[in-house]
């Protein structure tokens, strides 16, 4: 599990191996913070910087003391290439505690699937601590990744059942029997795609359902039955 300290090393990694111009752009984000020049940044300016550029959920104090390693009151150069990294990275706030999320933790299905972000710590999550629309379903965030990744694979095809498959899995509903574990407790959450119309658009990339995909293997049959015939032919 990451821990602030990994994700400073993590990010002081990243300044040291990226190009000039992006290295550039770290440096430019510490300058614009720092408004007195005085290498360092207070409180203060945290704030003005983060309510300028619009980051809100996270303009606070405790999410200040989180990034300023010293515990000084200032955020030194790392904090700020840190609080960069954290930025630009996406790393989530927790839903019901409303700290930064630095190592695993849960997310709502739902949520994420309509491009929205609702995540939680395991605690606040084993716990109930939170207030949420409703929603059940919730992944850690390893295995919702493998879950996508399992989405994005296509398998491919033999010669001749190439159409034959894809016919058959625009009607199979995706089940992912997905387990994740907290301290105390072990929680199984299906997904299932719930329409046959977005299945086939996942798999063939067709919007107009069964009309398109037998088009499609009426045209593939005329291929391959050309390509007999010619074998034929040349036998």
């Amino acid at each position: 599990m990451a821990s602030m300290e990994e994700m400073r090393q993590t990010a002081m990694t990243y300044y040291k191996t990226v190009p000039k111009h992006v290295k550039k752009l770290a440096d430019e984000f510490f300058s614009a913070m720092d408004d007195n020049r005085d290498g360092k940044i207070s409180l203060h300016e945290f704030a003005a910087f983060m309510s300028e550029q619009g980051y809100d959920a996270m303009n606070n104090q405790s999410f200040f003391d989180q990034i300023n390693k010293n515990k000084s009151g200032n955020l030194d150069f790392e904090d700020v290439i840190t609080l960069f990294y954290i930025l630009k990275s996406g790393r989530p706030l927790c839903g019901g505690c409303r700290k930064l999320i630095e190592g695993l933790y849960f997310t709502c299905v739902k949520c994420y699937y309509e491009n929205k972000s609702f995540c939680l710590h395991p605690k606040c999550f084993e716990g109930g601590k939170y207030v949420h629309h409703g929603h059940a379903e919730f992944l850690d965030n390893y295995a919702l990744l493998q879950g996508q990744k399992g989405l994005m694979a296509t398998p491919k095809p033999s010669k001749f059942s190439r159409f034959k498959g894809k016919k058959k899995a625009a009607f199979i509903a995706l089940r992912t029997a997905l387990v994740g574990s907290t301290v105390c407790s072990v929680i199984q959450i299906e997904i299932e795609i719930e329409t046959e119309r977005e299945m086939r658009k996942i798999v063939c990339g067709f919007d107009q359902g069964d009309k398109e995909l037998s088009r499609v293997e009426i045209e593939a049959e005329k291929i391959e039955d050309g390509g007999r015939a010619s074998g034929s032919r040349r036998g």
